[in-house]
C-alpha cells in the first residue's frame, strides 16, 4: 500500500481519464461506491470521498451525545448479541 500526503492508496497503477464530451470523467471500476464528496483543491486536484446520504430525520441519532452507545446497541442487536428478554424481565417494574 502507497502512502501520499498521509493517504493509503491501493497498490494499484493510477490511471489517466479525459473528460467526455459533457464534462464528465469516466472512473469506471475505480468508482466503487454510488456517492462522493469532491474537494478541490488549490492545485486543482481532486479528493472523492465515499459519503452515504442519511434521513434528516435520523440525524439526531449521529449528533446527540449518546448516539455512540445507541449505534453501538444497535450494532450488538444486529449481531445477535442480545439476551433473552425473561433474564432482564426481574428489573421491569411491572414483571
Amino acid at each position: 500500500m502507497a502512502r501520499l500526503d498521509g493517504i493509503d492508496f491501493a497498490d494499484e497503477p493510477a490511471i489517466t481519464v479525459s473528460k467526455d464530451s459533457r464534462g464528465r470523467l469516466p472512473l469506471g471500476a475505480v468508482a466503487t461506491r454510488s456517492r462522493y464528496r469532491v474537494n478541490v483543491a488549490t492545485t486543482g486536484e481532486l479528493l472523492l470521498t465515499p459519503v452515504v446520504e442519511i434521513p434528516e430525520r435520523e440525524l439526531w441519532l449521529w449528533r446527540d451525545p449518546v448516539a455512540s452507545e445507541i449505534r453501538e446497541a444497535l450494532e450488538q442487536s444486529a449481531r445477535g448479541d442480545t439476551v433473552p428478554e425473561s433474564s432482564i424481565r426481574r428489573y421491569d417494574d411491572e414483571g
